[in-house]
């Protein structure tokens, strides 16, 4: 909507109406206004009320605010302002250009004197006018803040300058503030000028005052450089706005007429340079004349150059047609995926920000619980002494008067405040509770399903408690997906209420079938008797004590119709205390062949084919307690790494209680010996020579490969510039390793220390040492150095570090040499014995992150992760082996854009990248004596390095920084301790 001065001065009632009507039907609504900009309340007549609500709301609408202000407190009435001379109008709009009007309506940047923007565009301006023009003596209409002026000065130009503006007047530097005068383009100027600028000026004039105001600018001047915006209407301030052609018939008809030979664009598009010139019709039309001459020429040039270039691409494109559309397409994809890049770098940034704003959110909803249990028990505690039971009939008509000075004993203490992490229950309660509208929209996601397979639960029960089998069966028959069959089978159970209660909910629901089986034989025999029983395509199994999500089954049916040649489906999983709270979360990596060897991470809720049950024969008698664990294996045995899928929410409730492996595994002690046998019996299939370690009290496994009888010569690549600790490294390697065949190489990156040098040159017998004097580059010394090294397997490591077991290398080229490893790191401790690296995790904290940092040495971790090998995206170069051939085949680590920090990192994702696998295992322990305090660089130079490096990885990775498939999407960025993440990056549903 455009309102025009003259329209507001003639009719403001009438005006002031239809900006209300406006704001009320537009889709900013009034309400809108009053949260955002202004509001404006109570029209009457031509009054209305305008209250600004914010200090940054927009310069035009502080504009308005300031008019309608004015109409209010002044109605036009008694201002006569319909009869106002064009004086008093300019006069009245000089007011607003103030401080807020040159900082804050301008829509690039403020216009000030400290703006890069406008010191760069009138240095361009004065260099174009002292070349083009060369004026002596020139004059700035509208001059502002006096940058043109200033820097025509500075090219000996004698420049003056003029506004009404006695604000911008006041930021001109006291060296030319002589030169600059307060006054308008419409009193009469003084003396002659080469030159006047006038620089969007005059649409800030009323129309009736143009034509003088240009008559006055011609009659000082031969030569008028002049822009003004046409289609600028925003600016309540831009009282005139005009196209060039009205101006220039103002210039006209004071005998001045556009230089047709000058390009002014430079100052704006609009931009034109008037010069006095006698008015012969002739010249006119040779100039248009001129210029369409040349623009037709110019377009004819252009287009018989386009025509060329045309035909040429054409032969190009018949000659290599299949090439050019290939890397057409490699271009479009490559555009695309920067796109995608730089909108997943945005929404992972916002997503980190978001979290940990939920994250203290949540911290202190926390403890503000706590602090509310403990006012409780604090208020009860005094309900419940003898003091005020006794003290009532006082208390009822005094007020606790007599007794408000002095506490009474409490008969029990205070309750403890609450965690400082934000609790499970509360992040259920969050993120992880379904309601009504969810559920509709998880119902209509599987009912519009091509296919809805059948699913078979097994349920093999044995004198379960009655109120736990029957919750059981409860889960089951509440699932949000209906297309299922349950397939219960009794093993003989003792107590009679239990398979008359079968057969109760069997008679209840068709989709239950029940069967007892004559004598007990334990849990493998009664799964395969249900197993028997399910004509279902894909195969779960219930524990008779346990619990299904209500949505388990609808993920579980969504994810086997997205994949279609899946083998295997498992889900994240958590307990049920004895109380009937949720508790300890297990969110599980994306399927890791090497931590399923050393525990049974697939557990609940795993989901099979039946034809693959059917094909390694079901569930192996004799394997009692981890008899899924042994099937998890025999089946992975047919499947690839891809076939096997993970479902990252909780969708199944494992209860803990006395009888259960949950509590304790002391409750099912032959379970642990079941899963020792289950992976020897992999191994053997597998011909993988190894040998089977029970870990102590955990019913986990060691599997310690064996070497071969020639194991590999190992390149140990030590970086080092005067390193302190360079001699006590290589001297623990020297005593402490056990492995047979080691090759030390030390790149020294220009020591200088007589210390190091010496001790160099003393070892040089055995120490290959490489003299690299290059400027640091920590890939670089390292590439440099494996070039020239020799053995078949590459051992990175810092001059800090220090071995502590002797089979450390054993361990760690073990793990390399098994199928498809690319790289294996080790467990580093800082020299107070806490943990400095357990794997690295990328996304955390931006870009990576060491798992469990300063936790203690004999920490499990999350569920075990700490105690067992196991697959990750990254280990640290500080301690890790690499296969010649894999870093060869990747061209070892990135020098140009990762110099110092993430080399490493980049390394591993690049290996990864090419199909090899990142191993770390907690059984090759070093002390890495690394400062604990030491941060990233954060000042000077290396703090620009390192952004620049962190950048660089955004781009490069993208989302694989935010999709470890070591680490859950419902575990936190924020750090590295395996905590919940608030918000999970998990869909919602």
């Amino acid at each position: 909507m455009v309102v025009g001065y003259q329209d507001l001065l003639g009719n403001p009632g009438d005006v002031l109406t239809r900006i209300s009507k406006f704001l009320t039907e537009a889709e900013t609504s009034t309400a809108a206004w009053h949260d955002n900009e202004i509001f404006l309340s109570e029209i009457d007549g031509f009054h209305v009320r305008a209250t600004a609500v914010r200090e940054d709301i927009p310069h035009h609408i502080s504009v308005l605010d300031q008019l309608l202000t004015r109409y209010e407190t002044s109605p036009p009435s008694e201002m006569n302002v319909s009869n106002a001379p064009d004086e008093v109008i300019v006069s009245e709009f000089t007011k607003f250009y103030d401080a807020d009007y040159y900082l804050n309506s301008y829509d690039v940047v403020a216009y000030s004197r400290e703006e890069p923007h406008w010191i760069k565009f009138f240095n361009q301006v004065a260099d174009r006018i002292v070349a083009d023009i060369a004026p002596a003596r020139m004059l700035d209409v509208g001059c502002a803040i006096g940058l043109l002026v200033e820097n025509l000065r500075d090219r000996h130009v004698d420049a003056r300058g003029l506004d009404v503006s006695e604000w911008a007047l006041a930021q001109i530097p006291e060296s030319i503030k002589a030169f600059c005068t307060l006054g308008s383009i419409t009193d009469e100027l003084e003396g002659q000028f080469d030159l006047i600028t006038c620089i969007e000026v005059l649409e800030h004039l009323p129309r009736s005052m143009a034509s003088s105001a240009i008559s006055n600018l011609c009659r000082h001047t031969d030569t008028v450089l002049f822009s003004s915006t046409p289609d600028e209407f925003k600016d309540p301030t831009h009282l005139n706005v005009e196209t060039p052609v009205f101006w220039s018939k103002l210039f006209v008809a004071n005998g001045f007429l556009r230089d047709f030979d000058f390009d002014a664009s430079f100052l704006a598009p609009q931009a034109i340079l008037f010069r006095r010139s006698p008015m012969d019709i002739t010249d006119v039309v040779g100039g248009y004349e001129r210029v369409l001459r040349d623009v037709s020429t110019t377009l004819r040039a252009s287009y018989q150059h386009a025509v060329e270039e045309h035909n040429l691409l054409s032969a190009q494109f018949n000659e290599l047609n299949g090439r050019i559309e290939a890397e057409n397409v490699r271009a479009d994809f490559d555009e695309l995926e920067a796109r995608r890049s730089a909108e997943a770098i945005a929404t992972a940034n916002a997503f980190s920000d978001f979290e940990k704003r939920q994250y203290l959110l949540a911290k202190q909803l926390e403890s503000v619980e706590a602090e509310l249990r403990e006012s409780k028990a604090h208020v009860e505690g005094i309900l419940r002494t003898r003091f005020y039971r006794y003290t009532w009939p006082f208390r009822k008509y005094y007020f606790l008067r007599r007794t408000a000075k002095r506490v009474p004993e409490f008969v029990d203490p205070p309750m403890e405040t609450g965690p400082t992490e934000p609790s499970y229950s509360l992040w259920l309660q969050t993120y992880d509770t379904l309601d009504e509208s969810s559920r509709a929209r998880l119902r209509g996601q599987v009912e519009a399903l091509p296919e809805q397979p059948l699913i078979s639960i097994l349920l093999p029960v044995h004198n379960t408690p009655l109120q736990f089998l029957t919750e059981a069966i409860d889960s089951v028959r509440s699932q949000i997906y209906s297309n299922w069959e349950l397939c219960i089978v009794d093993d003989c159970s003792t107590d009679p209420m239990i398979p008359e209660m079968m057969q109760q909910f069997a008679a209840f629901d068709s989709r239950i079938k029940c069967l007892r089986r004559e004598e007990n034989g334990h849990i493998s025999a009664a799964s395969n008797t249900a197993l028997s029983m399910a004509r279902g395509s894909w195969v779960a199994c219930l524990d008779h004590d346990d619990r299904l999500a209500e949505s388990a089954l609808a993920h579980f049916a969504m994810t086997i119709s997205n994949s279609p040649n899946a083998g295997l489906i498992y889900s994240d999983e958590d307990k049920i205390s004895e109380t009937g709270a949720r508790e300890d979360p297990f969110f599980k990596p994306e399927f890791d062949p090497f931590l399923l060897l050393g525990q049974n991470y697939l557990c609940h809720l795993s989901m099979y084919r039946k034809d693959l049950i059917d094909q390694v024969g079901g569930f192996r008698e004799g394997y009692e307690g981890s008899q899924d664990w042994d099937l998890a294996l025999r089946v992975t045995e047919e499947l690839t790494s891809e076939q096997v899928l993970h479902i990252p929410r909780v969708l199944y409730h494992w209860r803990v209680h006395p009888g259960s492996t949950a509590k304790s595994l002391s409750a099912k002690s032959y379970a642990a010996g079941s899963g020792e046998r289950a992976v020897k019996d992999h191994l053997e299939r597998a011909k993988a020579d190894g040998d089977v370690i029970p870990l102590p009290a955990s019913g986990w496994n060691r599997v310690k490969w064996h070497l071969p009888a020639s194991p590999p010569m190992v390149s140990i690549v030590i970086p080092t510039r005067d390193g302190r600790l360079l001699s006590r490294c290589i001297e623990s390697i020297r005593n402490r390793s056990t492995y047979p065949r080691i090759e030390i190489v030390v790149a020294d990156n220009g020591s200088l220390r007589r210390e190091t040098l010496e001790y160099l040159r003393v070892n040089e017998s055995w120490l290959t040492v490489i003299r690299d004097e290059s400027p640091f580059n920590y890939p670089e010394i390292n590439n440099r150095a494996v070039a020239r090294s020799s053995g078949e397997v590459i051992c990175l490591l810092n001059d800090d570090t220090e071995v502590l077991g002797g089979d450390w290398l054993e361990e760690m080229v073990s793990q390399l040499l098994r199928p498809s490893v690319g790289a294996v790191g080790a467990k580093l401790y800082y020299s107070n014995g806490q943990v400095q690296h357990a794997g690295v995790i990328v996304g955390i904290g931006g870009v990576a992150g060491h798992l469990f940092r300063m936790s203690d040495r004999l920490s499990t971790g999350d569920h075990g992760r700490m105690q067992l090998p196991h697959a990750l995206s990254a280990v640290t170069a500080a301690c890790m082996v690499v296969r010649r051939e894999a870093w060869d085949q990747i061209g070892g680590m990135d020098a140009v854009n990762l110099p110092v920090a993430f080399n490493d990192i980049d390394f591993c994702l690049r290996l990864r990248e090419a199909g090899w696998k990142v191993v770390w295992t907690p059984f090759a322990e070093l002390i890495h004596h690394e400062s604990i305090s030491r941060g990233p660089d954060t000042e000077g130079e290396q703090a620009i390095r390192f952004d620049a490096e962190i950048e660089y990885m955004k781009r490069r990775w993208g989302t694989a920084l935010r999709e470890d498939p070591a680490y859950s999407p419902n575990l936190t960025l924020i750090n590295e301790h395996c905590d919940l993440a608030w918000p999970p990056r998990v869909p919602r549903i």
